[in-house]
């Protein structure tokens, strides 16, 4: 009203209070609306002689907020845009404030985008000014980012550091938030470590300070990362139940992002289940939020996880075209860390049609991508991928390298998960070159790594790959031993793919032994859970 009444002033300062509310309450359609309405009243005060620091200072704002509206729906040309404005117009008023917040949004901007090296720079010249400044909050904050930059980077040792020191900070200047944030960083460093207690020490830390303060948002975040711990860790109940509480949570606060998050996790677990049709249902929802919110970030993960339901049902055509959506849709916005991914998934595709050389390309891409940003943890998962492929076209020492290089930098970062399928991808390669004693040593590394983080599949896969070793040595007794280890396990796990060929093997050694009673009972439970029967 005021605008259309001529106040421009007023109609200025509303809109700014409004745009920030509006950026708050996740309403970006009407906050985008509020910062075009704003800029036409700061030009309109402009043309009429309005003093230009104070003009300067709120189109600033406008665009401050602007950037974390384009920023949450992944439009990161716009994103850049305003953040070079923004730029010009720190750089007219001499305000050091507002140049290092300027670095501190670039910076988040190219960790988004996965410039890792060019984010952390931009993120440590943010942090000098603010030491120049005195700014304790800008510091915490600025650390926080670094912490993420480098959590990206598989660097957890160096990320939990910077984590640490934004909490030291936050509890300095008594900073809930500024307390919060950094536990849950902190949550995610022992998450991806596979140090789960102290995840969820952190984490519910975390959740115990938002509750105190009532920040429902910080609330509804913590609540899935606790979830995300009890999916790693096989307890898919207790992780329903936690993102299904963030989803109540996003519902009251209309959080369409969250709400999206909540989707897709709760997708994943009807995935990990085999109930593929639920998560699907789940996936799409997913979807049609992120479009709603022109979320591209959002959308290139759900398109991921619906090609992988189309790969496990082997539907392999459409999983290479939702795949093919998602990298198109992640390289139209520069997400080179989603790129990796999706290639991975492309090239798990064509290895899964024994298109292996199309596979090995993909995972060769994903690899340059990798080493490009310093992914660390990428770099290790796509060198064992390639491993894998290299073994299935029998190139044994080549697959060797690569499986040995990843094994390498998962121990350096600390990367339990990749460390231990990749343990055991090269022991199925130690076996194929007839070191047997390697190949073992192999298998019971990586069974003792899944026995810690509670990977049921893994260890069934490795008791599984235990027993061949044994079979090949004609030690019935003992490969026997190892095969209905794993099935039993592989029960627990619901992995009726891995429980089958476990009860196959099992079967060839009963006749093997010449037990074909054994035998029979084996390949006809095999059989039945083909078919839908039960399992073993």
């Amino acid at each position: 009203q005021a605008y259309h009444a001529g106040d421009y002033k007023k109609a200025l300062e509303y809109g700014v209070e409004g745009l920030k509310r509006a950026v708050r309450e996740y309403r970006h359609g009407e906050g985008l609306e509020l910062a075009e309405m704003g800029l036409e009243a700061a030009q309109r005060l402009e043309d009429e002689g309005e003093d230009r620091r104070y003009v300067d200072e709120q189109r600033f704002e406008i665009l401050s907020q602007r950037v974390e509206i384009f920023n949450l729906q992944g439009r990161r040309q716009e994103q850049e845009q305003d953040l070079d404005e923004m730029q010009k117009f720190a750089e007219q008023l001499g305000d050091n404030e507002k140049r290092a917040l300027v670095l501190q949004k670039k910076g988040d901007w190219n960790d988004s985008k996965g410039n890792y090296p060019v984010a952390e720079q931009i993120t440590l010249n943010a942090l000098d000014l603010y030491r120049q400044n005195g700014n304790k909050r800008g510091q915490a904050d600025v650390l926080y980012i670094l912490g993420g930059i480098y959590w990206s980077l598989g660097e957890y040792d160096k990320a939990l550091l910077f984590y640490e020191q934004s909490l030291e900070i936050g509890r300095e200047i008594g900073n809930p938030k500024g307390q919060s944030d950094p536990l849950r960083g902190i949550g995610n460093v022992y998450s991806m470590q596979a140090k789960y207690e102290e995840a969820l020490r952190a984490y519910q830390q975390a959740l115990d300070i938002c509750k105190r303060t009532s920040d429902l948002r910080g609330q509804g975040a913590n609540m899935i990362n606790i979830g995300s711990v009890y999916f790693y860790t096989g307890r898919y109940e207790d992780a329903l139940r936690c993102y299904q509480q963030a989803q109540e949570i996003a519902h009251a606060l209309g959080d369409r992002l969250m709400e999206e998050h909540c989707a897709g996790n709760i997708g994943n677990i009807y995935y990990v289940r085999g109930q593929y049709q639920e998560a699907l249902q789940y996936y799409q929802k997913a979807l049609e939020i992120g479009k709603a919110l022109n979320d591209q970030q959002g959308q290139g993960l759900s398109l991921s996880s619906m090609g992988n339901i189309y790969s496990i049902l082997g539907q392999h055509k459409e999983a290479l075209h939702v795949y093919q959506q998602a990298l198109e849709m992640r390289q139209s916005i520069g997400d080179q860390k989603g790129q990796g991914i999706t290639q991975i998934s492309i090239g798990d595709v064509y290895y899964s049609l024994g298109h292996y050389e199309e596979a090995l390309a993909y995972y060769q891409q994903s690899l340059t991508i990798r080493r490009r940003i310093g992914d660390r943890q990428g770099e290790g998962t796509s060198l064992s991928s390639i491993g894998n492929a290299l073994c299935s076209l029998g190139k044994y020492e080549e697959a060797l390298d690569h499986l040995l290089h990843a094994i390498a930098i998962c121990r350096e970062i600390g990367d339990k998960r990749v460390l231990a399928t990749s343990l055991e991808s090269a022991g199925v390669v130690y076996r194929n070159l007839d070191r047997d004693a390697e190949a073992l040593r192999c298998h019971q590394e990586s069974l003792e790594i899944c026995h810690e983080t509670e990977n049921l599949v893994g260890q069934g896969t490795n008791l599984h790959n235990i027993g061949n070793i044994y079979r090949d040595q004609q030690q019935y007794t003992e490969a026997l031993n190892f095969y209905k280890q794993a099935c039993d396990i592989l029960t627990k796990a619901g992995a009726k793919n891995y429980q089958m060929v476990s009860l196959s093997f099992e079967g060839i050694t009963h006749l093997e032994c010449n037990d074909k009673e054994q035998a029979l009972f084996c390949s006809t439970q095999a059989l039945q859970m083909l078919e839908g029967g039960q399992s073993c």
